[in-house]
């Protein structure tokens, strides 16, 4: 492991402020109400199938919040509609799949969203994670991979892969403004770790002491 050297990447565009979006056409689906948000995907190692059946345990407690799936079908959309299939009929009507979206759409629901939720089993980076702390939304994820890398102290991670561990984290995002607040500030702090230049410094020093050697 002496041989390996980590070079982060920069941060993902910056999100503009909520009142400088347009609307777009996906809210009408929203209506309005609180939303967990889910941007990936539908494949495998994203992992959306155990978030629908964590939204299930957690829908009593939130009867008016939504859960809102942003991102093209893949390998494991067969199991995420499996997961739909158990939910009881009002609970599954709350589960908006939204399919892919543009930019502008995806700045939106990260602006607009309760929390965003990456229950990932594996993630080479993960920058929906720092689009989380850009937009001012509190981020629960899965402590695999590089996500406590890039998280930090800035994200309410969850240590077990089950749906009810996941319900408790986003139960407890939703209610202890706490911790909501300390996630979102401690997001913006994390968010100025990253950034381009010192990647391009990282690699370029990394190039040199390989051509050194």
């Amino acid at each position: 492991t002496e041989r390996v050297v980590t070079v982060g990447l920069g941060p993902p565009p910056a999100i503009p402020e909520l009142g400088a979006l347009a609307r777009p056409a996906v809210a009408d689906r929203i209506d309005g109400r609180p939303f967990l948000l889910a941007v990936a995907t539908q494949e495998r190692r994203k992992d959306l199938g155990l978030l629908v059946r964590a939204f299930a345990a957690l829908a009593g407690q939130h009867a008016d919040t939504l859960l809102v799936l942003a991102g093209a079908p893949g390998d494991d959309t067969g199991s995420v509609t499996a997961a739909l299939a158990t939910l009881p009929a009002p609970v599954a009507e709350r589960v908006v799949q939204l399919g892919f979206v543009d930019e502008a759409a995806k700045h939106w629901l990260l602006r607009s969203a309760a929390a965003l939720v990456y229950p990932s089993r594996d993630e080479g980076f993960g920058f929906p994670v720092l689009e989380g702390h850009s937009a001012g939304t509190p981020v629960v994820a899965s402590r695999v991979g590089s996500l406590p890398e890039v998280g930090g102290d800035a994200v309410r991670f969850v240590d077990e892969r089950t749906p009810d561990a996941f319900a408790a984290a986003i139960d407890e995002v939703l209610t202890d403004s706490a911790v909501r607040l300390a996630l979102i500030g401690a997001g913006f702090r994390n968010l100025a770790r990253f950034d381009w230049a010192r990647t391009a410094a990282g690699l370029c020093d990394l190039y040199r002491t390989a051509v050194a050697a």
